[in-house]
């Protein structure tokens, strides 16, 4: 995992922040119907509560410390972080017992609740080798930011997914991105423009999908409506152009190795 350097955009945050709706993403309306097809999550649940419970179940958890409900609120955590992993989440929550995943991830939820986020990441990832399959490089954060905010997703840790690595680091994924600088990165920003971490990360997210949807962040396919008097539109192409810079350096590397 290298160190790629940071370049926040110069857009105004605090009004793509006022766009963000994590809960209207399609692809979480598909989790929670898939997650309670496969009896994982209560029936009960909708994109509208999702976030409201998880707070609500992780609050009784640190009040409680009932290990019973871990394996419910890792289903949720999952659910809310959408379609991707779907095919691992079900079978995390089927084989918690098995694997004994419930250890595993109380550790990792010890290491949060003692200040230590960037450790409890490297737990989990375990050098590349993730100790809970499916619980990889995009959805440890998303956890992380939950048990942070102590269910509150606004004041947990920013999230760091493969629309932040190539926004923010023009990197392609996030497997890429050293997670512990991230951290400090967005906690420095944030800092200089009065926010929280967390608010900038969910700025650059609405910022995302306004500009491209989710899927295809910093590449030069814009979304069919966007022109060149959108807000921040400037922003979007620089970078685009170094996000496809890097990647086209990248590969002229690989070629020159490959010699």
């Amino acid at each position: 995992m290298n160190n790629s350097t940071a370049f926040f955009p110069e857009i105004d945050y605090k009004y793509w922040l006022s766009k963000y709706d994590w809960n209207i993403v399609s692809s979480i309306k598909r989790k929670i119907t898939l997650m309670q097809n496969k009896g994982c999550i209560s029936t009960e649940i909708t994109t509208a509560n999702i976030s409201s419970v998880i707070e609500s179940e992780i609050d009784d958890y640190l009040k409680k410390k009932n290990n019973t409900n871990l394996k419910d609120i890792c289903a949720l955590i999952q659910t809310w972080g959408g379609s991707s992993a779907r095919q691992y989440s079900p079978l995390i929550y089927d084989s918690w017992e098995l694997n004994s995943y419930e250890d595993k991830y109380l550790h990792f939820v010890e290491l949060i609740i003692k200040n230590k986020p960037a450790d409890a990441y490297s737990y989990l990832i375990n050098g590349g080798k993730p100790i809970i399959k499916g619980l990889s490089y995009s959805f440890i954060p998303k956890h992380i930011c939950f048990w942070t905010g102590k269910g509150d997703r606004t004041n947990g840790t920013p999230i760091l997914d493969d629309v932040i690595s190539k926004l923010v680091y023009s990197e392609k994924n996030s497997s890429k991105v050293n997670y512990s600088a991230f951290l400090t990165g967005f906690e420095s920003f944030a800092h200089s423009k009065g926010m929280k971490s967390s608010e900038v990360e969910m700025a650059l997210f609405a910022f995302s999908g306004y500009y491209w949807g989710t899927g295809k962040t910093a590449t030069k396919s814009f979304n069919p409506q966007i022109d060149n008097k959108s807000k921040d539109f400037e922003q979007a192409n620089l970078i685009a152009e170094r996000y496809l810079a890097n990647l086209k350096s990248k590969r002229n590397r690989k070629k020159i190795s490959d010699l």
